[in-house]
């Protein structure tokens, strides 16, 4: 399916001007697939325009676990691109981790005697 025949299908709403909802429980019901591309959890059409299993990141994570094989196919990307982003997203969460942990070490420690 091109990125033409999806536009066909897509839903005349919302009109414009309307307000796009600001939490998950008010877009959770709204029609898919989602109307609101400026979305930041909003999933395009892949380069070869096929669309999505989902068109919104949201939908993804509403459906639990998912391994890098599912990842890769909802995505339209290579196991191996999902690979590297997870492994820059772990190491980026370590760093964070081991930030907060010399934080909290430093606080800990008591201050010196004002004598």
């Amino acid at each position: 399916m091109s990125v033409a025949q999806v536009a066909v299908h897509l839903p005349l709403w919302p009109e414009p001007g309307t307000p796009r909802p600001k939490l998950r429980a008010e877009c959770a019901s709204l029609p898919r697939p989602c109307p609101f591309p400026e979305c930041h959890h909003h999933l395009a059409p892949d380069s070869r325009g096929e669309p999505f299993v989902y068109s919104c990141a949201l939908d993804a994570a509403d459906d639990g676990a998912h391994t890098i094989d599912e990842v890769a196919e909802i995505l339209g990307a290579t196991r191996e691109e999902i690979r590297d982003v997870e492994i820059a997203a772990l190491r980026k969460l370590r760093t964070t981790l081991r930030g907060s942990l010399r934080l909290a070490e430093g606080a800990r420690e008591e201050p010196p005697c004002q004598d």
